[in-house]
């Protein structure tokens, strides 16, 4: 165990180590990603403070600190995804919230780190977004609706869809010559049609 872990607390050399003072309320989300050539880990979850400042659903950990985004999501962040496009940092964000900061994004949003900016995905997503994926040069998001793809306009249906819930999404290195794939897990029964039993892959668009 670790004294002072709250939420949130990373393995050390032997030992469970806390994260600062750590967050109030459930972590769901992690995302290790170097934006400005630093490394930090994006955290989502339900709080509404970390390093005992406000900060509402989403928060940075430096290493030695605390970055608190006070404005935040009106409702949990429960997927994170750091990635970069055309050579710049974004990060997004999924989850059950309506507001991402001062932008309307039904469920995910996208932070541009140049910009300072949050912005949503067209009208955004149904219902709540469990994980957030690159495949190709494509966005995936799952979640209760099954698994969507954002074309840079709307969000698509892959195929026929699944018939449940996806709560993974992993990109397959496949060997060649096979193509890669896009890993789904979740709770469903079929994908595309046929049957497949809580797990499937997408083909390389």
């Amino acid at each position: 165990s670790t004294s002072g872990a709250s939420f949130i607390a990373r393995l050390g050399t032997s030992s469970w180590v806390a994260v600062g003072t750590g967050v109030n309320g459930p972590v769901f989300a992690l995302s290790a990603f170097e934006p400005l050539d630093e490394p930090w880990l994006m955290v989502g979850g339900s709080f509404t403070a970390a390093g005992g400042a406000t900060s509402n659903r989403f928060a940075v950990w430096t290493g030695s600190e605390w970055y608190q985004a006070e404005d935040g999501f009106d409702g949990p962040v429960r997927a994170l995804h750091g990635t970069f496009e055309g050579g710049e940092p974004v990060l997004y964000a999924g989850g059950d919230f309506l507001n991402a900061a001062d932008a309307i994004a039904s469920r995910i949003a996208r932070y541009d780190f140049a910009a300072d900016l949050w912005s949503p995905l067209g009208v955004g997503l149904p219902s709540s977004v469990r994980t957030i994926a690159t495949f190709g040069s494509g966005i995936y998001a799952g979640g209760d609706f099954g698994v969507k793809a954002w074309d840079g306009l709307a969000w698509q249906e892959l195929g026929a869809g699944v018939n449940g819930p996806v709560f993974v999404l992993l990109p397959v290195d496949n060997p060649s010559p096979e193509p890669d794939s896009l890993g789904v897990g979740g709770d469903f029964t079929t994908a595309g049609g046929q049957p497949a039993f809580r797990v499937a892959e997408w083909g390389c668009p």
